[in-house]
């Protein structure tokens, strides 16, 4: 990935002032509700390259969370069993409907367990619908990933959110390596923000919030060392308070992005 870098910044609302950071928006269906469906068009109009999130992974925590099971034991879960899955459905429905040509792209509703997801995403298909297939190895298999790769331009990669870091670099260097001869010419990678471990297994593209860390740190910053990976660039920083604070930047994007951690007590293995 030596010319393509786009970091899609998570939001749950949308603002003006989100262009200040990026035009690149990653937005949940379960968080399109009222005013907010009518403000894509304003982002369109000014530019916003918008991928909408199916809303699954908030459905999944949900069940995970009243049934005490994991997130991803909540995501292979019968559909029968998953409350609110219809409701998603049909919000997810009535905004690709309206939105869809404009989008940039949009999400699959990849709950279910891997035979679910294909015959969710078959008859969506069979109604004029292209969501982009979700890939969770981990659940899925690495030979589903082969086939996805094969069939699909477009893919996003999961099982990422959650992971520790050495299985986090396991999952997108093992992307990148079967990816290679394959028809897919897009992988975005779910929850992931940009860091030296992406930097080292790229993907074309990310999202996660953690734009916000500046707002939640702030405090004087005092540059330490820089390294780039293709159009990306990372400026490495520390704050007053003796943390590590990452800028990244893409030149082709246009984003900015940057998370903390603490040089002591061990890093936040979701973001490195």
């Amino acid at each position: 990935m030596d010319d393509v870098a786009a970091y899609f910044q998570a939001v749950t609302e949308l603002k003006p002032e989100t262009k200040n950071y990026t035009t690149w928006i990653l937005i949940a269906v379960n968080e399109m509700k009222g005013k907010k469906i009518d403000q894509l068009s304003s982002m369109f109009e000014h530019g916003y390259k918008i991928l909408l999130d199916s809303g699954v992974y908030s459905l999944a925590a949900s069940h995970a969370r009243k049934n005490k099971v994991t997130h991803d034991t909540a995501l292979t879960t019968p559909l029968k069993q998953i409350e609110g899955f219809e409701s998603l459905m049909t919000n997810w429905k009535r905004v690709v409907d309206e939105y869809g040509n404009r989008l940039w792209g949009y999400i699959e509703l990849d709950i279910g367990g891997r035979d679910q997801k294909i015959e969710t995403r078959t008859a969506l298909e069979e109604e004029g619908y292209r969501p982009i297939p979700v890939i969770h190895p981990l659940n899925d298999g690495w030979d589903y990933f082969d086939e996805m790769a094969d069939k699909y331009d477009r893919l996003c990669l999961g099982n990422l959110v959650n992971a520790f870091a050495d299985k986090r670099e396991h999952i997108l260097s093992e992307a990148l390596k079967r990816r290679q001869g394959k028809s897919v010419k897009w992988i975005h990678a779910l929850g992931v923000t940009p860091s030296p471990t992406w930097l080292a297994y790229p993907t074309e593209s990310c999202d996660s919030s953690s734009f916000k860390a500046p707002m939640m740190y702030g405090g004087e910053l005092t540059h330490i060392t820089s390294f780039n990976k293709g159009l990306v660039t990372n400026e490495v920083y520390t704050t007053k308070s003796g943390q590590q604070c990452h800028i990244i930047q893409s030149r082709q994007a246009g984003i900015l992005d940057s998370h903390v951690k603490s040089y002591m007590g061990g890093t936040d293995d979701r973001i490195v």
